[in-house]
C-alpha cells in the first residue's frame, strides 16, 4: 500500500463521519424548521456518507461479509434519523419548547 491509498483512506474516513454527522444533523433541522432545502441537502450528505464508505472499503480491499457490513452500516444509518426522529415527535409532541418541556395545559 502507497502513500496515494493511504491518503485517498484517510480522507474517506474522514468524509464517512462528515457525511453522517451532516446527514443527521441536516435531517434534524429540515424536520425542526419544516425545510424541504435543508431536508434535500440531508439527503446529499447521505450520499457522500454512501460513496465515502463504498470508497473506503474499496480503498482498503474489504469484500465479502466485510462488504456487507458497510452496506449494513449504510441501511441502518439511512433509517436511523427518521427513526429517532418519530421517537423524539412521539415521546415529546405535546411539549411547548417556551415552556422548558412541561406539556401544555
Amino acid at each position: 500500500m502507497d502513500g496515494g491509498f493511504i491518503l485517498i483512506g484517510a480522507l474517506s474516513g474522514a468524509c464517512v463521519v462528515l457525511g453522517g454527522a451532516l446527514y443527521a444533523l441536516l435531517f434534524a433541522l429540515g424536520k425542526l424548521n419544516g425545510s424541504r432545502l435543508l431536508l434535500r441537502s440531508a439527503w446529499l450528505a447521505y450520499g457522500l456518507l454512501a460513496v465515502s464508505a463504498l470508497m473506503l472499503a474499496r480503498t482498503l480491499g474489504l469484500d465479502g461479509l466485510w462488504l456487507l457490513v458497510v452496506v449494513a452500516m449504510l441501511v441502518g444509518y439511512l433509517l436511523a434519523p427518521p427513526a429517532i426522529w418519530h421517537l423524539c415527535v412521539g415521546t415529546h409532541g405535546g411539549e411547548d419548547p417556551a415552556n422548558h418541556g412541561h406539556t401544555r395545559g
